[in-house]
């Protein structure tokens, strides 16, 4: 028979031995206790009623769990986390939110049993799922621990990880210095037994003087510091540490007035698991620098401790950011197209990113679809890949000659998928060219519900060079007719939009664009909707021979000049320094707007940003202008390399495709300065798949991934071309 003893739930009761208690054989109200074969050996009864058990009572109070926080978001606010203790699961936390990419962090609590130590302890990563064709890719983001007083950044030295990919090597397990886990795996923390990992950068005036470093005010170490150059002073800690607790202070001051030796400490850096501290930041706060003709504690920006006192630091530098190939893409980031040339456009659809690239051939024009993942599209024309000039000839009834001249101008993607092809047409060597609007379906078929059989022309005496899908799908094109800058406009069926300026057309005032010195017209090189319908393009080139660079120019929807912007409709760009001289003669070449209406105009030189109102944009770089500095170099690359196109991400920040003359990225902050975060300058020279390989386009897709199309030999046009995809790396 068993008796259960229950004990109040605020008391926990720990035997060592459980004895069975019998009532069967003694007379009632007798207990007799009879000990089961004892498994821990030694006897197995009790050996005289002398013998006695002793129960210890433990209380809650008593008993003091401990507690871990974890500081974590989701790539998609799906993914799942684990807190482990020896390979079991404590806890699980499912749809982690925040934001992975911003590194908006949210807290996670949970209890673990006392005696638990962080080499115990795992947070892992379960559900990993990757879908390219859907746009998904969950990954988690971990950017600290907090666990018995101790704070863990995950990209520490001493954390190890089984799920961290790179694109080195992919994911192994290993000391990845990651806050991420891309695939199912787990961070283990003070695998070494050891704690957090300090490096100082510092010189010596006369080499005679002492560094120390101090944690909590507490001396670890201590060197002497020979002298010029830079050397590094590292130290491993017995247990990890943030860096509001450390001090880096100089302790033997002096001045020799005879001899004039005056020792200084010059610390560059504090390199802290990982994150680097410099002491020119404005949150170090220093006791010895010489500012202002005294010695005051203050936040100086400054390198020196010119006397006896400490540098104490605050929050560490941001990591640095690069683009580097996608490796999920097509083969290892890239595919390669056997054509002579291309020019490529995204979908940039949240639900079904694709990717379209005209490439020019000796076998004539064609048009191929990519997938998300850089594949091939299996269902659009053959394998992926429609012959552009068989289906012009379809859609318009004519056969071109084999020496016709044919040239796809602009392509573009409608709201559902579907891809409107812009081409100029020379049926034979006797006609007239004419210019020629194509739509396919989702399967490279000809949309016949589209125009005239799935086709509009615009006849002789024209061209088209831009095209633009607006926000209720309309579409305008802007190029020339009858030798005057023109902008069209049709419905989203392919009608003539007669509520758009006169029979859908608006020629453009001559007073509204910039003067041309050799009396041609003037040419697009930039046009796109704003939000509301209303259009905007760019036009015009640098000329000695006039005051104006270029002009912003804004149609409204019905195609009028919109009064409210700029002056009478335009911005005119004036050829002149605003703030520095070597930006005039500036060619501005490409535009782009952002969610907020303003417009981005990129030259050879020099960023400016108008308001929605065609007015320069004071809170961007200096007066609404950023001027590219003369003499910046990236890996022996001059800045000053004039602009192939821009895009925006998803964080408001602009990215310039530069290759002129070479290959870089450039990504300029909302305030309009260089994005240090991006390859600490905001310029990088991005990885290749080929050495010769030469970016004649950029794009970017839903997830702010960037897309670059480029020739192995484009100088000459006989090369290959390359389609690309880099995403964002940590670093």
């Amino acid at each position: 028979m068993l008796t259960l003893l229950r004990f109040p739930k605020s008391i926990v009761v720990c035997i060592a031995r459980i004895p069975v208690l019998e009532y069967d054989a003694y007379p009632p109200n007798t207990l007799h206790t009879q000990w089961e074969p004892d498994m821990f050996g030694g006897s197995n009864r009790l050996n005289s009623e002398a013998d006695t058990l002793d129960l210890f009572v433990e209380t809650l109070e008593q008993r003091q769990m401990l507690s871990i926080t974890i500081f974590a978001a989701g790539e998609t606010n799906t993914e799942t986390m684990q807190l482990l203790v020896d390979g079991q699961v404590v806890q699980t936390w499912n749809n982690i939110g925040g934001d992975a990419s911003a590194r908006v962090f949210e807290q996670f609590t949970a209890d673990v049993e006392p005696g638990v130590t962080l080499d115990r302890i795992q947070i892992a990563f379960v559900n990993d799922l990757f879908e390219p064709e859907n746009n998904v890719d969950r990954n988690l983001r971990i950017d600290r621990i907090e666990f018995e007083g101790q704070v863990i950044q995950t990209e520490s030295s001493g954390v190890f990880s089984t799920g961290t990919w790179k694109p080195s090597d992919g994911v192994v397990p290993g000391f990845r210095q990651s806050e991420f886990l891309h695939a199912n795996g787990y961070f283990e923390f003070d695998q070494s037994g050891t704690g957090s990992q300090i490096t100082i950068a510092a010189a010596g005036e006369t080499g005679e003087e002492v560094l120390s470093l101090l944690v909590d005010d507490r001396v670890v170490s201590t060197w002497i510091v020979d002298g010029f150059p830079l050397d590094s002073f590292s130290i491993q800690l017995d247990e990890f540490v943030t860096a509001d607790r450390i001090k880096v202070a100089f302790t033997n001051d002096a001045l020799d007035l005879e001899t004039g030796r005056d020792r200084n400490l010059i610390v560059e850096s504090l390199e802290l698991d990982g994150q680097l501290f410099l002491t020119t930041a404005p949150d170090v706060f220093s006791t010895g620098t010489f500012v202002n003709s005294s010695i005051t504690p203050g936040f100086f920006q400054e390198s020196t401790l010119h006397t006896n006192g400490f540098f104490q630091f605050g929050e560490p530098l941001p990591s640095t950011e690069l683009f580097v190939l996608d490796s999920s893409f097509a083969n290892n980031g890239a595919i390669q197209l056997e054509t002579l040339r291309g020019r490529l456009v995204t979908s940039a659809q949240s639900d079904a990113d694709k990717i379209a690239v005209v490439e020019f051939g000796g076998n004539g024009e064609t048009l191929t679809l990519l997938n998300a993942d850089g594949t091939l599209d299996s269902g659009f024309g053959s394998n992926g890949v429609v012959d552009l000039i068989s289906q012009f000839e379809i859609a318009t009834g004519r056969v071109f000659a084999d020496l016709s001249p044919f040239r796809t101008t602009e392509i573009a993607f409608d709201s559902q998928g579907r891809i409107l092809v812009v081409a100029s047409v020379t049926p034979s060597l006797e006609e007239p060219a004419f210019t020629s609007l194509l739509r396919l379906n989702t399967d490279g078929s000809i949309d016949n519900t589209f125009g005239l059989s799935g086709h509009n022309f615009q006849a002789g005496r024209g061209r088209i060079d831009r095209i633009s899908i607006g926000p209720n799908g309309e579409i305008a094109f802007a190029g020339l007719f009858d030798n005057s800058t023109t902008v069209w406009s049709y419905d989203s069926n392919g009608n003539v939009n007669n509520s758009f300026g006169v029979n859908s057309g608006v020629g453009i005032s001559p007073e509204a664009l910039p003067p041309s010195p050799f009396g041609g017209p003037s040419l697009f090189s930039f046009f796109d909707h704003t939000a509301d319908g209303s259009l905007v393009f760019l036009t015009g080139s640098s000329s000695s021979f006039t005051d104006v660079a270029a002009a912003l120019v804004k149609l409204a929807p019905d195609g009028q000049l919109d009064q409210s912007f700029g002056s009478g409709g335009t911005a005119f760009i004036p050829d002149a320094d605003f703030n520095d001289p070597s930006t005039a003669e500036e060619n501005y070449t490409t535009a782009v707007i952002d969610d907020q209406g303003r417009i981005v105009v990129g030259g050879s030189r020099s960023f400016l940003r108008y308001s929605s109102d065609g007015q320069l944009d004071s809170s961007f770089g200096v007066n609404g202008q950023l001027v590219t500095p003369e003499n910046v170099f990236d890996n022996g690359l001059i800045l000053r390399d004039g602009i192939t196109e821009m895009v925006i991400d998803n964080q408001g920040r602009i990215v310039v495709l530069s290759s002129t003359l070479s290959n870089f990225f450039v990504r300029i902050d909302d305030t309009g300065n260089f994005d240090t975060t991006l390859s600490d300058d905001g310029i990088q020279l991005p990885d290749h798949f080929t050495d010769l390989i030469q970016f004649a386009d950029i794009g970017i897709d839903s997830a702010s991934r960037i897309i670059t199309i480029g020739s192995d030999n484009s100088i000459i046009f006989s090369g290959n071309v390359f389609v690309s995809r880099y995403v964002i790396e940590q670093s």
